[in-house]
């Protein structure tokens, strides 16, 4: 496994930065009604076919609106 030119630094500040991209993206799409968790990886994504999770769409809409 090969790591990314990022990830050669201090562990802990690989770490930060990965929980710190992880919180952006979930402020901009973790409140979504298509936004869903991959359930062996933990992690988060999109149902909306060709939609990247963290950039915020036009199909984004709040899970508690109704």
């Amino acid at each position: 496994m090969t790591l990314n030119a990022d990830q050669y630094l201090d562990p802990m500040i690989v770490l930060e930065r990965k929980e710190q991209a992880r919180l952006r993206k979930d402020a901009q799409c973790g409140n979504c009604v298509n936004a869903s968790t991959r359930i062996f990886t933990d992690e988060p994504f999109c149902k909306v076919r060709y939609q990247t999770y963290g950039y915020r769409c036009k199909f984004y809409q709040r899970k508690d609106a109704k």
